[in-house]
């Protein structure tokens, strides 16, 4: 997701991307949202679920 969003703001082949810091934190902050979203999701799911137990 971040080499993703890196590339939307540089363009593939611009290195000067990598270098300037809001480009850089820009891309960790949106991938570290996707990450939530993720995690959130999966928490709420592994709640829903109805546990099983070994023998029943």
């Amino acid at each position: 997701m971040m080499a993703w969003r890196l590339e939307q703001r540089g363009g593939r082949d611009s290195l000067d991307v990598l270098f300037d810091g809001r480009a850089l934190l820009d891309a960790i902050e949106s991938s570290l949202a996707v990450l939530v979203v993720f995690a959130v999701t999966v928490a709420v799911l592994s709640c829903l679920r109805p546990s099983t137990r070994p023998g029943q």
